[in-house]
């Protein structure tokens, strides 16, 4: 059972959040605050029961500079203990729809991964030496949150990204990325 610690903090700054309605009908505010010497850490486990969906982390790995993405909590912390970066959750999937999200590994060209919704481009790279990891989650049918796919030109490997971040989307096409629309989308 998890102990309820309440502090105090005097905050240089601080940014409070829209409140979150829990399943009993109370609200939560979280407050991000910046302050000299006090570090506070919003526990992963929570938000994700507040939303009806799975949380999609996103993970960075600095030596390949590849970009994974997953629901599967065990697999982010296998990654993370293995140097990964985890910069929290990307977008939340609902927990199932009509769209399947696919995910391939390529063997041959260093372990790139490749995410989509899309069953003929997963068909057509495996075909070709891409390795089938089948269903990793669900886009929303509803169209809740779009989850925007870029690549990379300049890039021969590691060359797509996925965000539902729409500045981050349009901070990488002004850099030369190609748009490549909608990847899939999250539940609101």
């Amino acid at each position: 059972m998890r102990k309820k610690v309440t502090e105090t903090a005097k905050a240089i700054i601080g940014r409070r959040t829209e409140p979150t309605k829990t399943a009993e009908g109370s609200q939560i505010y979280y407050v991000h605050f910046e302050t000299t010497g006090l570090k506070i850490q919003l526990v992963e486990d929570i938000l994700p029961k507040l939303i009806d969906g799975n949380a999609m982390y996103r993970l960075y790995n600095p030596n390949s500079y590849e970009h994974f993405y997953t629901g599967n909590v065990k697999e982010k912390n296998a990654l993370v203990n293995l140097g990964w970066k985890c910069e929290g959750i990307g977008w939340y999937a609902p927990k199932s729809s009509k769209t399947p999200v696919y995910r391939l590994y390529n063997p041959n060209n260093g372990g790139d991964h490749h995410y989509t919704k899309n069953k003929k481009e997963y068909d057509a790279l495996c075909k070709t030496g891409w390795k089938g990891e089948g269903i990793r989650w669900y886009s929303d049918d509803a169209k809740g949150v779009t989850v925007y796919r870029e690549y990379n030109p300049g890039q021969a490997i590691r060359n797509h990204n996925y965000t539902a971040n729409k500045k981050e989307h349009d901070a990488l096409i002004s850099y030369g990325w190609k748009n490549e629309g909608i990847g899939w989308y999250g539940v609101k």
